[in-house]
């Protein structure tokens, strides 16, 4: 199956170092296995992102799990949109990484792909607001169920509105199933 699958498949490290790829992930990355291992999750990532790669590592690390959108840098330095899903402690001391490209055909990233990097951006809690909205709660349910205030709700919207550049709900829910940060 790890041959066999569509989808991007990675074994990293704890220092974010990839210890296996399938074939699916040495299409998406444009390089050999070889040529990924012993490489880190940085190296593929754009350098002025790498703030949200290490918000999210440590997000991965403190929940056991993690989605979305990712911006990565392939081998010939083209940039591609990636949505993915990462599992913590897979292995022992090795975590999955199962990734596909989103986009154009050929996985570079769309010019509309500003969206989704800007999804990127979203904090786990901001996407767990985010995806309560999309399934129709109030803004007072979201707090209710989270066990928030609503103004710390509405703080939330701010920041996922200000994220994702739009300005009103309904747009930051379009915006974020546009780009895969929510369902």
């Amino acid at each position: 199956m790890w041959d066999a699958t569509f989808d991007a498949l990675a074994i990293v490290d704890d220092q974010r170092c990839y210890r296996r790829v399938n074939p699916a992930t040495e299409a998406l990355f444009g390089a050999s296995a070889d040529e990924i291992i012993e490489q880190r999750i940085d190296d593929f990532t754009p350098p002025e992102l790498r703030s949200v790669l290490y918000r999210l590592w440590s997000e991965l690390l403190r929940c056991g799990e993690l989605h979305g959108p990712y911006e990565m840098v392939g081998a010939d330095g083209r940039r591609r949109m990636i949505s993915f899903r990462a599992l913590r402690d897979f292995g022992d001391g090795e975590h999955l990484i199962i990734a596909r490209p989103v986009g154009s055909d050929d996985g570079s990233v769309p010019v509309s792909a500003r969206s989704a990097a800007n999804a990127a951006r979203l904090t786990v809690r901001e996407r767990e607001i985010l995806q309560l909205a999309a399934d129709g709660h109030t803004t007072a349910e979201i707090a209710r169920g989270l066990v928030l205030s609503t103004g710390t709700v509405k703080t939330h919207f701010d920041h996922i509105r200000a994220k994702l550049g739009v300005r009103d709900r309904a747009a930051a829910v379009a915006e974020g199933i546009r780009a895969g940060a929510i369902s």
